[in-house]
Parts: structure tokens; sequence; C-alpha cells
């Protein structure tokens, strides 16, 4: 398969992992079909497997294994499944992005693998990844997923974006004590509880689900950026438990009909003093002090009309 010159090929391949806030998990979130590296497509060779199931092999030349050792970018290739990957046992990023896989096979001797992209493809399940203890970053949107299972032995992700799939339950997630980016937009989530366990996670994105209440998050200790625009939440007291995270300092409920409320901003304000941004837009002070007289004033109506009822009903007894 010709593709891109060897010069294109060798320009510098971007990849970092590393424990400060990068700007990338906010892309990742934000914007769910963006992508984090300049990945060229490899000058790879396609042969034929003598094994009664017949697979595609990927063969490079020995300078191309030179100039790319860590990395091979098979996208856009049509494949309908998984290749043959010999004698490239160091590579730590693997490109499958935009072909038509339909399942995750084949990739078990790449132990020192960090970085797996499986974007657009037709994976129906979540499998074939049990001997990838190294892996850092999987990246599984727009496929055709129902559930989250079989990561049992990736103990040391950091990002597992799973949005554009068709999951329906949150799950088999809670042994991921590094995982910090956790994408799950447009799937078919209509609540969120027992997510417990997820002591690293620092962002969540459930935009674009069907979520009309959320518990236990105020059990992520470290959470800091949760999205939740445009789903079914109707009323603060289906999402109280946000009012109980110590952490959470950006959210987003946009979209949601709890957004179109006269008391929106101010509630939510008034509850989550510790808040910086909301729905995209940076919290002044003004808004603060406004949230704070707003409720004020609702806490002397409900004592008003709680001294009203009382009133009433002494009335009603001398009578």
């Amino acid at each position: 398969i010709q593709t891109t010159s060897v010069a294109e090929r060798s320009r510098p391949f971007e990849f970092r992992i590393n424990k400060e806030p990068p700007s990338f998990h906010n892309r990742l979130l934000q914007h769910d079909l963006e992508k984090n590296y300049s990945g060229k497509q490899d000058n790879a060779n396609f042969g034929s497997s003598s094994s009664a199931t017949t697979f595609p092999i990927v063969h490079r030349t020995a300078d191309e294994k030179i100039l790319n050792s860590d990395r091979l970018t098979l996208e856009r290739q049509k494949l309908t499944v998984c290749p043959v990957i010999d004698g490239e046992e160091n590579l730590r990023l693997l490109n499958f992005q935009h072909n038509c896989i339909t399942r995750i096979q084949n990739i078990s001797n790449l132990q020192h693998l960090v970085f797996l992209d499986l974007y657009d493809n037709q994976i129906e399940e979540i499998s074939g990844l049990s001997t990838l203890r190294s892996l850092r970053v999987l990246l599984l949107g727009k496929n055709r997923i129902k559930r989250i299972s079989n990561l049992e032995n990736l103990k040391n992700l950091d990002v597992l974006d799973l949005h554009g799939n068709q999951i329906s339950k949150i799950e088999n997630l809670s042994h991921l004590e590094e995982l910090r980016v956790l994408n799950l937009a447009r799937n078919l989530l209509t609540f969120v509880e027992k997510i417990n366990g997820l002591d690293s996670l620092t962002e969540l994105n459930l935009r674009h689900n069907r979520i009309t209440s959320m518990k236990d998050v105020d059990t992520l200790p470290c959470l800091q950026r949760l999205f939740v625009s445009f789903n079914n939440i109707s009323s603060f007291d289906d999402i109280l438990c946000l009012a109980d995270s110590t952490s959470l300092s950006d959210i987003t409920l946009d979209g949601n009909p709890i957004a179109q409320e006269t008391w929106y901003k101010h509630t939510v304000l008034h509850h989550m003093v510790q808040l910086r941004q909301l729905d995209m837009k940076r919290i002044t002070e003004e808004e603060r002090r406004m949230a704070s007289v707003a409720a004020r004033k609702e806490e002397e109506r409900k004592r008003e009309s709680h001294r009203q009822t009382l009133l009433k009903v002494s009335f009603c007894d001398l009578s």
C-alpha cells in the first residue's frame, strides 16, 4: 500500500503521558471526535496468513522499523480484521481508526503497547486486551459496543474513550484506580450510580445520553470536570449528590430541562460554592453574590410560608 513518503513518515511523533492536567484530556472530553496525535500513515505491506483462518500480515522493512520503531498507523485501510503483527514487539502506539474491524484480536503479543486507537470501527465487544498490561490510553469511540467488560487486567489505564457506542450501564470499572479520563458521551445511559473505586478520575464526560438522575458522584475524590450536557435532568434533587462533592470545579448541564428554569444558575451556585465554571463559562463574584441573595430570599419565603401554615392551623383549632 503506497501512502506517504519516508520524509513525511519521519516527522516527530507526538505522544506524552504525564501526571499534570494536560490540555489533551480537555479536548478528548469536550470534543468527542478530536484526536491528540499527528500519526502519519505507515508504508506497510500486507501479506496473507497460512492459518486456517486467514488474516493479513503486516510487513515493514528494516528501515521503516528504525524510523518508526514505536508506532504503527494503519488507518483507513478498509480492514475488517486486525492483521497479524509479528516482529513489532517494541510498538507503543497502534492506530486502527477508520476501518471496519469487528473484533479486537492478534495484538496480544504487543505487550509494550501504551496507546491503542480503534476509533470508528464496527467492534461489538471489548475483548482481546488481557495481555496488554502496559496500556495507558484506549480509544474505542464510535463503535457498536453494548457493554463495558473485559478490562480487568488494564489496571494502568489513564484514558478510556467509549463515546458513540450503545452502552446503557456504567459497570466493571471500579478496579481502574489509575483512570483519570472517562468519556461515555453519546451512549444510551439513563442513570449514573455505583461508580465508586475510580479514585484518580478527574474528568467524566456524559454528554448526549438519556440521563435522568445521578448518584455516587460525590464518592469520586479527584473529580474536577463533569460534562452532563444534553441529557434529561429536570430537577436539582435528581443530582443532589453533586452538592456533596468537594472536588468539582467545572460542570456543564446545558441542554437539560433543568437549565431552562429561572432558578437554575442560582440554585447550582448556592449548592456548589466551589465551582469555577458552569456550562463552560467562568463564574463571576457578582453571580455568586446574586445566588447568595436569591438563596436567602428563598429561605425567607419558605419560613413565611411555614409561619402562615401554622397560623391557619391555630386558627382552625380555635374555631
